[in-house]
């Protein structure tokens, strides 16, 4: 049995031992929802597509657990800014995988198989690189993530307002250089290698990890929606 990957013991004013173990919990789920292969044509249906969108969400589940892994090693190492740039990933991956959600259940709904084939195929592939986008067309640019952060924040209140706080200790501004590692008195200057406040990355990490409960959600609500295009496509396929 692994270890947990958060001691319950390290509480804070706003991180009990409760909300550790339920992060805990979390964590060991995403653990069990990995698969290691999946044979692309349904049993039964001989479908692709949805198994197609099955491995999209494969792939986004282990980068959810690699940041939120390598975000508490990095705190264990005393390196908690690199740490902050893991939870400001898992951000930008809930966002994502629950817009992906979001788009797919029109589609679903209207058995556009085609559709989706389309949208899980530009999702898995999409890029931001300016040399790939004039090479292949628009079709393969990524969407702007700050308005999957935005369309986030409509319906989890702050998930913006947490996601700029940690841009700006990423990036190489106030907040994530001069205030992150310096203490300043009249006279002295002093620096610490670890950072001024390591537990607050730990509870932001922390919390990061709680708000994969919205991708469950939505892995939840996908595996709903690809179990009933399947039998509707094959229901449509047998009746023609």
């Amino acid at each position: 049995m692994p270890m947990p990957l958060f001691d319950r013991t390290k509480t804070s004013e706003h991180i009990t031992s409760e909300v550790i173990d339920e992060a805990n919990a979390i964590v060991e789920r995403f653990r069990q929802y990995r698969l290691n292969q999946i044979v692309l044509p349904e049993p039964g249906t001989g479908l692709r597509v949805p198994n197609l969108v099955r491995c999209y969400l494969q792939a986004h589940i282990r980068r959810c657990l690699t940041f939120v892994e390598a975000g508490a090693a990095e705190i264990d190492a005393g390196r908690p800014l690199a740490a902050e740039l893991c939870t400001r990933a898992i951000y930008e991956n809930i966002a994502t995988i629950c817009d992906l959600s979001d788009k797919l259940r029109p589609l679903c709904e209207a058995v556009d198989y085609s559709g989706v084939e389309q949208l899980v195929t530009k999702a898995a592939f999409a890029t931001r690189i300016p040399t790939f986008i004039e090479q292949h067309g628009d079709d393969v640019k990524a969407p702007q993530i700050l308005n999957q952060i935005d369309k986030m924040d409509k319906s989890y209140v702050n998930f913006r307002e947490a996601y700029d706080h940690l841009s700006d200790i990423v990036h190489p501004n106030g907040l994530g250089a001069v205030a992150y590692f310096g203490t300043f008195t009249y006279g002295l200057a002093e620096f610490n290698d670890s950072g001024n406040n390591p537990e607050r990355a730990r509870g932001s990490l922390i919390v990061a990890t709680l708000l994969l409960l919205y991708v469950e959600l939505a892995l939840a609500l996908t595996e709903q929606r690809l179990q009933k295009l399947s039998a509707d496509v094959a229901a449509r396929r047998g009746s023609s």
